[in-house]
């Protein structure tokens, strides 16, 4: 085992990182079906750095292809909210998320990032432009329902992770070309080595 744990959607590593060879890491994606035991299960196996990789929607102007993004906040429109399955049979506890984004333990200077605020929507899929407008509206600069979970989960079960979002659709629906995707992911390894 290695020190270093890349974890990705299941679209990134099925099709780019499950074969991936690198020795400085291990690789994985998470079973949408245990997610709560994933997440607990992890604890046990000091891994030093966790990373958490996906392929995210860009709703922002300031967003391209291909940019990598790093959330420095959230808002939270998902149906299931993880954590109700998470304090099932448990004691309820408050915990304040923004500590989650300001103890980053990662050195990003050789990474080109942009910080921008998460959106999580259950089921997202095609966006018509009256929705787009609303998304826009929130603050929020770009989607993934399954990095705000990783947040969520991450941060009840104490776990340090860096969340990185690689935008592959726009807003004005340009769409990643696998090479380039491939390209990206290979220098985001890279830097992380």
């Amino acid at each position: 085992m290695t020190s270093k744990l890349i974890i990705a959607t299941e679209y990134l590593y099925d099709n780019f990182l499950k074969n991936n060879n690198r020795e400085s890491f291990d690789f994985c994606t998470i079973n949408k079906d245990d997610v709560i035991s994933f997440w607990e299960n992890l604890r046990d196996y000091n891994y030093k750095d966790i990373i958490f990789i996906a392929d995210v929607f860009s709703i922002s102007k300031e967003l391209d292809l291909y940019d990598v993004v790093v959330p420095v906040d959230h808002i939270n429109f998902l149906i299931n909210n993880p954590l109700i399955s998470y304090f099932k049979n448990r004691a309820v506890e408050f915990f304040d998320i923004k500590s989650f984004y300001k103890n980053r333990k990662f050195n990003l200077k050789k990474m080109n990032y942009k910080e921008k605020v998460l959106l999580g929507v259950e089921n997202f899929g095609l966006v018509t432009p009256t929705e787009l407008k609303f998304y826009q509206s929130t603050g929020a600069d770009f989607i993934s329902k399954e990095m705000l979970d990783t947040v969520l989960l991450s941060y009840a079960n104490k776990l340090d992770i860096l969340l990185l979002g690689i935008v592959t659709i726009t807003y004005d629906n340009k769409v990643a070309k696998t090479e380039e995707l491939k390209r990206k992911l290979d220098n985001i390894l890279l830097e992380l080595s």
